[in-house]
C-alpha cells in the first residue's frame, strides 16, 4: 500500500486485514481531504471561439501549421 504524509511518500506491505484496517482509520481523513493531480496531469480546457471550431482543432484540409516557408 502507497501513502503519502508531510510531503513524503511510502510503501508498506500490508495483509489484506491490515490494509483494510488502515482504510477504516484513514478513512474520516481522506474524506474530509481532497486529492492532488500533479501538476503534468491536470486537464485543460479547450477554449471556443463563438465564430469557429475550438482552439487547436482544424478543419478538414486545414493545416493548423504557421511556420512560415
Amino acid at each position: 500500500m502507497q501513502f503519502g504524509v508531510d510531503g513524503r511518500n511510502f510503501e508498506v506491505d500490508l495483509s489484506d486485514d491490515n490494509a483494510e484496517r488502515l482504510r477504516e482509520v484513514l478513512r474520516p481523513f481522506i474524506e474530509a481531504g481532497r486529492r492532488l493531480v500533479p501538476p503534468g496531469k491536470r486537464r485543460r480546457r479547450k477554449q471556443k471561439h463563438e465564430d469557429g471550431p475550438g482552439v487547436g482543432s482544424t478543419m478538414m484540409g486545414e493545416s493548423n501549421d504557421t511556420r512560415q516557408p
